[in-house]
């Protein structure tokens, strides 16, 4: 089910105007979460467990009930293979199969009032598909994997099978919560209409499993071909970007972020080891002899082959700390870093981001602080001025501030989400209505007093 833009598709959208809302046609609580969130809703409030499998937890009889359509078909089966975890590609795979076989093929989601898609119309990319190696093995896996969860006789011939699974791993949707924490995994029919771009000029976020689209500048008309959402984090490097996004959708993004020249230099800065010299090099384009903007040498192969060593480690890092981060390998690479990455450097945002976020764990508020501050300028320029994730960090930094008592630096960086999430989220979000619009109020009342 999807509501559309309003009745006038002609004329000026201003930027963070609603273009779509819509239900998924298929969802799953990542496992992870089982009994931590409501497996309809995805609230978080207190829960009971199903009587049947004592997996599936919901918010209430209300919940239940609603979330039966699909459990109805999966509880008997938790329950019969239970110690044994279901992996989260297994279910989700498992309810488009149950959903197609009760008619959902025949559900249409709307993205005007006179277009829609049904499942058929999403991409599969199943010659891609079938010429892919890992994703073959990884197929075959959850064919196995579903003939003793569903049982051999209630699954679609492994031909029909391969289409629905190239399907889901094409269009699905990961559901956030408000901290832009993964919670789960959505297929939406009518958003999925919608292509990439490393410079979107739109946003989905979500409330619950519900997904909103909205616009991130201002529109003369309402033409879904030229609406780009961004399917990946666009906080990284263009090659880096372009092999996640051939791995996964089989396209190669050569969108203008791609090829801004300029980013990238900014991105690959490394500092001049020309003693005396404050000036800066750029590691790439590769193909282009880079020297420093101000002595205008370059690079010894011994400090060249020490940057790229101090890169190494730190990808290594991050890559290890992607479910924990820890503050100790943080400081760490910044040590590492330093008198050699730019503060302009990707690696050393991403660095800072992630020691934000152990501090955060750790509940070390002045380091979150000093480290999300040291990071958010040029987080803040390669993400773009309306990412929605970057305005979630800006508003954790603002509650940190409040907390500790500096609620100056407080409303600073709560009117800085506010200028983001107004326009990505929508007054009416309960992230914007209840929680960032309530702390602007607090500090205004508390500096007023």
């Amino acid at each position: 089910m999807s509501e559309v833009v309003g009745k006038r598709i002609q004329g000026l959208h201003k930027r963070g105007t609603l273009l779509l809302t819509e239900q998924p046609f298929a969802y799953i609580l990542a496992g992870k979460l089982h009994d931590k969130r409501c497996a309809y809703c995805f609230a978080s409030s207190e829960l009971r467990k199903c009587s049947g499998c004592s997996y599936a937890h919901y918010c209430d009889r209300d919940c239940q009930k609603k979330g039966w359509y699909f459990h109805k078909e999966e509880c008997a089966n938790i329950k019969r293979l239970e110690p044994q975890v279901i992996p989260d590609a297994v279910r989700m795979l498992a309810r488009l199969i149950i959903k197609l076989q009760k008619g959902g093929a025949h559900e249409r989601s709307f993205y005007t009032h006179s277009k829609f898609r049904v499942f058929k119309d999403l991409m599969s990319h199943y010659n891609e598909i079938k010429n892919d190696i890992k994703k073959m093995e990884h197929f075959m896996c959850l064919h196995e994997a579903l003939q003793a969860y569903l049982g051999a006789d209630n699954l679609p011939n492994s031909a029909e099978l391969l289409g629905i699974y190239g399907r889901m791993v094409i269009n699905s949707f990961s559901i956030f919560d408000d901290s832009g924490h993964t919670i789960g995994t959505g297929l939406y029919l009518a958003a999925s209409v919608v292509d990439h771009s490393c410079n979107p000029n739109a946003v989905t976020v979500f409330d619950g499993t519900t997904l909103y689209i909205r616009t991130l500048e201002d529109m003369e008309n309402i033409n879904w071909p030229n609406i780009y959402i961004s399917y990946i984090d666009n906080l990284d490097l263009p090659s880096k970007r372009q092999k996640e996004l051939e791995r996964v959708y089989y396209f190669l993004c050569q969108c203008q972020k791609c090829k801004d020249v300029e980013e990238l230099k900014a991105m690959t800065s490394v500092i001049c080891q020309n003693k005396g010299c404050d000036g800066i090099l750029s590691l790439e384009p590769m193909n282009m002899l880079q020297t420093c903007t101000k002595c205008n040498n370059g690079l010894s192969d011994e400090k060249l082959k020490e940057i790229e060593e101090v890169i190494s480690f730190t990808e290594e890092q991050l890559e290890s700390m992607k479910d924990v981060a820890y503050l100790d390998i943080c400081r760490m690479c910044l040590r590492k870093q330093q008198g050699l990455l730019y503060y302009t450097n990707i690696y050393n945002v991403k660095v800072l981001q992630t020691a934000m976020d152990s501090c955060i764990l750790m509940k070390n508020w002045e380091g979150a602080l000093e480290y999300g501050t040291m990071a958010k300028e040029v987080w803040r320029k390669y993400s773009g001025n309306y990412n929605p994730y970057y305005g979630i960090a800006v508003l954790k930094l603002g509650k940190i501030a409040q907390y500790i008592n500096r609620l100056e630096d407080s409303q600073k960086f709560l009117k800085e989400a506010a200028d983001i999430l107004l326009v990505t989220h929508g007054e009416k979000h309960p992230l914007v209505k209840n929680e960032l619009l309530e702390l602007l109020k607090y500090n205004e009342a508390y500096m007023n007093a």
